[in-house]
């Protein structure tokens, strides 16, 4: 009797376990981000030629797209970077460093008062709208870390002219400078961004004209100089719409790409006469 007694404790413990279970299911995890490399405490490799630090990281619970691509979505968004809080914001007025939806990101130390030195990188969880995500207690979702920047050194950069003459990546016939894939140049310092291409991908302008890059598709996109370029430019993330200018000062063969779309082939070259 004993026995038939506890057994039927148990079974009511085991309903009541579950009644509370299915009315106080367990919380999923909230989104999160975090940073992968560099190491905190890393020294990175940067100049006035390559002022930009890959940050690559993993988000969890979130669903990262382009800015202003969510349509509404819950859990949607984008990663927000800031190098030594808001002092290394991208100068045109933009509310951060860099901003995008794929790893790796940059972060641009050409934007704070020195590039050398001590910085302190930080991703944040976005939403479409631009708000920072927050966790219950109201902190924002962020992962940072701390880096020492020093110089790449000299030498000759990928990309650069030599001995005044050709550059890397170019073609010289008959002296005349044609695109890294062949072909001559467009003249024009008009470049339209979209559809996952610079159009044209690659123009010839006179020393001291200005280009303009034009993003004329929804994605976001930015306009960088290559690693070792001769100059060096970052455009930050460019909506819909939104315009780039840079000022050609000397010649040289100049090429650069979309951050985040790269890998698929948004290339572009400038060639400067």
């Amino acid at each position: 009797m004993r026995a038939v007694v506890w057994s039927a404790l148990a079974f009511c413990s085991l309903l009541v376990v579950a009644c509370d279970e299915n009315e106080h299911p367990a919380a999923s995890a909230g989104p999160s981000i975090t940073i992968t490399s560099p190491a905190n405490n890393a020294a990175v490799s940067a100049d006035a030629n390559n002022p930009d630090v890959p940050i690559n990281f993993t988000v969890k619970n979130f669903t990262l797209q382009d800015i202003g691509t969510c349509a509404g979505a819950p859990l949607c968004g984008h990663v927000e970077v800031f190098v030594d809080g808001t002092a290394c914001n991208d100068p045109s007025g933009k509310p951060y460093n860099n901003a995008g939806s794929s790893s790796p990101i940059t972060a641009g130390l050409d934007y704070c008062p020195t590039i050398a030195g001590a910085h302190k990188i930080s991703l944040e969880l976005h939403n479409d709208d631009l708000t920072a995500v927050k966790d219950a207690t109201g902190a924002v979702i962020a992962s940072t870390i701390n880096v020492t920047a020093s110089p790449t050194g000299g030498g000759v950069p990928d990309g650069g002219v030599a001995d005044g003459g050709q550059a890397d990546g170019g073609q010289v016939d008959g002296g005349v400078v044609q695109c890294p894939g062949g072909g001559a140049p467009v003249a024009t310092t008009s470049v339209a961004v979209a559809d996952f291409h610079f159009t044209p991908a690659c123009i010839t302008v006179p020393v001291g004209s200005t280009v303009t890059w034009t993003n004329s598709g929804m994605p976001i996109h930015t306009v960088t100089s290559d690693t070792g370029a001769p100059v060096s430019f970052n455009s930050g993330a460019l909506g819909s719409g939104g315009t780039f200018h840079f000022t050609f000062t000397s010649p040289g063969v100049v090429g650069y790409h979309c951050i985040p779309h790269q890998s698929i082939g948004m290339v572009g070259t400038v060639i400067v006469k």
